[in-house]
């Protein structure tokens, strides 16, 4: 899946992408997909906004639109019912 991997490819350095328990972020300041999934409020269209806008602890990175709604389609699926 293309979205996977560019999440291995481009978040991975500092975020747990992966869906196993082994997975973890191996940046302290960088929570795991399934934690920020997990955010209280947390929606797709957050996440969209969240991705375009630039944070102090992360770097600038410039996603394609259909890349980044692929990521944030798969984040969402990490979400508890």
């Amino acid at each position: 899946m293309r979205f996977t991997a560019h999440a291995r490819a481009h978040c991975a350095e500092c975020h747990g992408v992966e869906t196993s328990v082994e997975d973890f972020s191996p940046n302290a300041d960088a929570p795991d997909f399934s934690v920020v999934a997990n955010t209280p409020g947390m929606t797709e269209r957050a996440l969209v906004v969240w991705l375009q806008t630039s944070h102090p602890t992360m770097p600038d990175l410039i996603i394609p639109p259909e890349v980044r709604d692929n990521l944030v389609a798969y984040i969402m699926t990490l979400k508890k019912k």
